[in-house]
């Protein structure tokens, strides 16, 4: 099914929805589920901060409502909805995943590295609980402190893909760029990571690999890097005209730290 098929089918199959909704609250739910497909991504926030005002028990409706609350600059719901994940974290391991995710990117360091601390212990044997705080350790400058997490998750079940990521993050961090280029030569599907690019500094083969997503996928393939606060949507023509039009500050990017110089 084509791009464009897919999205007549979608919109179909939405509409039917909200038509035959069971009560109002459900109605708006598949609203902003639409909004958010559509692209119409300020009506989506405030449909989802409306529905999980209602029903707050909808953590993939806070999941949504966290997400979009990010990437269009709703500073206010972000906050709320990430209140909201740093309490169920350590009760749900995913729920754990998703706060880690979000924290280190809005706020400084004192606000979430104490809890971080507390979800790696209390989820020991999650790769995704510890492969994000790594991360975020990174992202707040504590390199020796991330290194231990490192060591520890290259004797965890991580991906091959995030095995690299990881250990090429780690190189940089320490200043091993010999080794983190070694890590990204050796690996032929590293070369259109941008992930990767990114930490290793190729800035102009980072954006390239995203134009192939925006060539194959339109505005859709870019709009979860929105969620990353080194993503320069400037860089890409589709993502300027949707922010515009929806009224979204263009955030200017943040330099990754801990990248290769």
């Amino acid at each position: 099914m084509s791009r464009e098929a897919g999205a007549i089918h979608f919109a179909e199959r939405i509409e039917a929805a909200i038509e035959t909704a069971p009560d109002p609250l459900d109605a708006i739910l598949y609203r902003a589920v639409e909004a958010r497909e559509q692209l119409r991504l300020s009506e989506a926030v405030s449909l989802f901060r409306r529905y999980v005002g209602e029903r707050p028990g909808d953590f993939q409706a806070w999941l949504q409502a966290l997400e979009l609350a990010y990437m269009v600059g709703d500073d206010a719901l972000h906050e709320q909805a990430l209140a909201v994940f740093r309490e169920r974290s350590l009760n749900d391991r995913v729920v754990a995943i998703h706060y880690l995710v979000q924290a280190y990117r809005t706020q400084a360091p004192q606000g979430w590295i104490d809890h971080a601390y507390r979800l790696a212990t209390r989820w020991p044997d999650a790769v995704f609980v510890q492969y994000q705080i790594h991360r975020a350790l990174l992202w707040a400058g504590r390199v020796a402190e991330a290194r231990a997490f490192h060591d520890r998750l290259l004797l965890m079940d991580l991906p091959p893909q995030g095995k690299l990521v990881l250990q090429i993050r780690q190189a940089c961090a320490e200043g091993r760029v010999h080794d983190a280029v070694a890590l990204f030569e050796e690996d032929a599907e590293a070369q259109n990571n941008w992930f990767v690019l990114g930490t290793l500094s190729r800035t102009e083969e980072a954006a390239a690999a995203l134009r192939q997503a925006e060539i194959e996928n339109g505005t859709h393939g870019l709009l979860n890097y929105l969620l990353y606060p080194q993503f320069d949507a400037r860089q890409f023509p589709s993502m300027v005209r949707l922010l515009e039009r929806e009224r979204i500050e263009i955030r200017e990017p943040t330099p990754i730290p801990f990248a290769c110089g």
